[in-house]
């Protein structure tokens, strides 16, 4: 193997690894876009849902409202009426919360999830990254050594040829001065 296919070797396993470092990266990148395009997405949604919990807990209280004056009303004609018509609406209140409560907590939870789930998957990218660099930096060094192995073997050689020459210049001068 030559200096030179030995040099084109390394410039290709360095293009080879820079192009490998670069769909990491944006396959880092393209990860870090779903995650925030995810939490956007989680957020819009709980932001919806919490716009449909508020007009429900509106209307709830209106509702409620309403009872109460129905309720006030009908404390002449039926009491008893009335206070099981109130526990059902207390119920159906807490039942509201309880419910809201846990839609809350689960997207909570969601989001946390998410988030480590991104996180892992960004510490994995990023030290896939750092084992290519130092994995490039090894080749670095690798293809400098046989670079400079190469470059001492062929000024050895020269040496070795330089000394064959002046010996065959001697010799040669030795023909010459005895054959005058």
């Amino acid at each position: 193997m030559t200096k030179l296919d030995a040099e084109e070797d390394a410039r290709a396993e360095n293009r080879q690894l820079i192009a490998m470092i670069a769909a990491l990266r944006e396959a880092l990148e393209d990860a870090r876009a779903e995650n925030s395009a995810a939490r956007r997405d989680l957020r819009s949604e709980v932001e919806g849902e919490l716009v449909e919990l508020r007009s429900t807990v509106g209307a709830l209280r209106e509702a409620l409202e309403q009872s109460r004056a129905a309720e006030r009303a009908a404390v002449e004609r039926a009491v008893a009426s009335s206070a099981d018509e109130i526990s059902q609406l207390k119920a159906t209140v807490q039942a509201l919360r309880d419910r809201i409560e846990g839609l809350g907590q689960d997207h909570r939870e969601e989001v946390q999830r998410l988030n480590a789930r991104a996180h892992a998957e960004a510490a994995q990218l990023q030290a896939a990254a750092r084992a290519l660099r130092d994995e490039l930096e090894h080749a670095k060094l690798r293809a400098e050594a046989q670079r400079q192995d190469a470059l001492a073997k062929a000024n050895e050689e020269i040496r070795d040829l330089r000394a064959t020459c002046q010996i065959l210049r001697d010799q040669l001068d030795v023909v010459r001065g005895g054959a005058r």
